[in-house]
């Protein structure tokens, strides 16, 4: 999904630089007037421009352009052609951008969530040198510490979404104040989640 996001957030973002190009270079390239007079000007018109000098301005000229039939008659676009463009390039833009960003989280998120089934889903439980031993606890305190964070452990693999560590410590703190663990175990077992944070319960 992440790179489905990226891939049309690409596309929508080349339509409004292709737009903006295409706009500034009406006067080099006759493909670009094409372009233009399809979108702006009636059938058998195409888009003409006059370079004009200008005395009251810091541009020493402007250019006017015209869709012109085959008479001659003309008639200006520049209001339109500014509008067209303006539009053509914000519209495309502000939808691409955000598109592309949120592909890049899903894909950053997908990474960290295999990676963390891959090589974290068992890292706290199957280590042994979690350390009580300096610890005031008795073993059956150990043992319900360590069914504690088994349940935690039960529950975050359940879950489509990698547990993060205010999960963990948010689920510990429930099942404190639902009163399923004393005091002292949820204190132990809160300070065994914070030694070993990077580690997916």
């Amino acid at each position: 999904m992440g790179r489905i996001l990226v891939l049309f957030g690409l596309i929508f973002v080349i339509v409004s630089v292709t737009i903006m190009l295409i706009a500034q270079s009406l006067e080099t390239y006759e493909f670009s007037r094409n372009v233009i007079a399809d979108v702006l000007c009636e059938p058998g018109e195409q888009v003409t421009y006059e370079i004009r000098e200008v005395r009251q301005s810091r541009q020493n000229y402007t250019t006017l352009y015209f869709c012109e039939n085959n008479e001659g008659r003309k008639r200006q676009i520049n209001e339109q052609l500014r509008l067209v463009t303006t539009v053509g390039f914000l519209v495309p833009f502000f939808i691409g951008m955000p598109m592309i960003m949120m592909g890049v989280w899903l894909v950053r998120r997908a990474r960290y969530s295999k990676m963390t089934r891959n090589f974290g889903a068992h890292n706290l439980l199957g280590r042994s040198n979690i350390n009580f031993s300096q610890s005031n606890i008795s073993p059956a305190q150990q043992a319900q510490i360590g069914q504690i964070l088994q349940s935690i452990s039960n529950a975050s693999m359940s879950s489509e979404d990698t547990s993060t560590l205010a999960d963990r410590l948010r689920q510990l703190e429930d099942a404190y104040k639902q009163g399923l663990i004393t005091d002292v175990e949820y204190q132990h077992a809160r300070q065994a989640i914070l030694d070993h944070p990077n580690d997916k319960l």
